[in-house]
């Protein structure tokens, strides 16, 4: 009789997205695992048209989700990652 060896393995941790986590924590919303065009205004602001210029630029992933859906936790948690606004030179005035 041959034994098998089982390996027991913990659940993987789930993602966390503290930068989403955080906004949608700040409004009131709840984190889910996809959202809609009204789903990130209501989080990050701004307009469908905003976002579709994000999008358009490579700033914002979009994606081809069933239903409505466009855009996963991890979409928005990237990009807000990476809407981080660098200084100018100069004294800051125009």
């Amino acid at each position: 009789m041959m034994s098998e060896n089982i390996e027991l393995t913990t659940p993987a941790e789930p993602a966390r997205y503290p930068l989403l986590e955080g906004l949608v924590a700040e409004k009131g919303l709840c984190l889910r695992g996809t959202y809609t065009y009204a789903d990130a205004i209501q989080i990050v602001g701004g307009s469908k048209r905003a976002l579709q210029d994000y999008v358009r630029d490579g700033k914002l992933t979009s994606r081809n989700l069933p239903g409505r859906a466009h855009f996963l936790s991890v979409d928005l948690e990237e990009f807000l990652q990476n809407s981080v606004k660098t200084p100018t030179s100069g004294n800051g005035k125009r």
